[in-house]
């Protein structure tokens, strides 16, 4: 476990976990699982444009509207499998059953379930969502998610429970993981990276008695450990 691992090597520093769109949704899926043995150093999460619900993301993105970022991604992995078949017998054995896939759902039916060791695409995308353990977080966490993201339906947000320590923001613009301000503002125009610095400011300093008592060093801005 990385978050465990940085942990052992800096007991004394408090830590956020970020993650960013699958990362986001893998980080939010972590925090609800561990959340009875989450450690005492980790006070925060964040998760930029996370697809909670697998199943209604895919379903999204194969619809007509959407279908061009479909096959599009489909193409990309299938690029990606084509560099690495030759370090990975399983990949080339399952490449090499029927056509290379034209969309996700096919790309994740073909490579990704079975690789994973799940039952069926259906299964990988019910057992790695993050939408069922959202109402066990319990560390402050920010969901920053876009109405014109064309790759996450944003009424998902609405359509699960979520705990009362998660804070979610809408934005009408963003895209995925776009988020391209106005200059004068900010320091540039990377607005989306200057909001996740003030939450973790803020929280760094609202967070700091739960560092552990033993710990005397001065406190920073917090540390985090991103997922992408």
């Amino acid at each position: 476990d990385v978050v465990r691992a940085l942990i052992e090597k800096a007991p004394c520093q408090s830590w956020i976990v970020a993650g960013f769109s699958l990362g986001g949704n893998i980080v939010l899926k972590w925090l609800g699982e561990q959340h009875a043995n989450l450690p005492e150093q980790v006070i925060g999460g964040i998760a930029v444009a996370p697809p909670i619900d697998l199943l209604a993301c895919s379903r999204h993105i194969s619809s007509p509207r959407q279908r061009l970022y479909d096959r599009a991604f489909a193409r990309w992995m299938n690029r990606h499998v084509d560099r690495r078949a030759p370090q990975n017998p399983s990949l080339t054995r399952l490449a090499a059953t029927g056509p290379r896939p034209r969309s996700l759902w096919g790309f994740d039916s073909k490579f990704t379930a079975p690789l994973g060791g799940f039952a069926s695409v259906e299964d990988y995308y019910t057992q790695s969502s993050s939408a069922p353990h959202l109402a066990h977080i319990d560390v402050p966490t920010l969901i920053l998610a876009a109405e014109d993201d064309p790759l996450i339906p944003s009424r998902i947000y609405a359509e699960h429970q979520i705990s009362a320590t998660i804070q979610l923001v809408t934005t009408a613009h963003g895209g995925h993981l776009g988020y391209i301000g106005v200059r004068g503002t900010d320091p540039d125009c990377r607005w989306m990276d200057w909001r996740l610095v003030d939450w973790i400011q803020t929280h760094a300093r609202i967070q700091t008695h739960a560092r552990p008592q033993t710990c005397h060093t001065s406190v920073h801005p917090t540390a985090s450990a991103r997922c992408d």
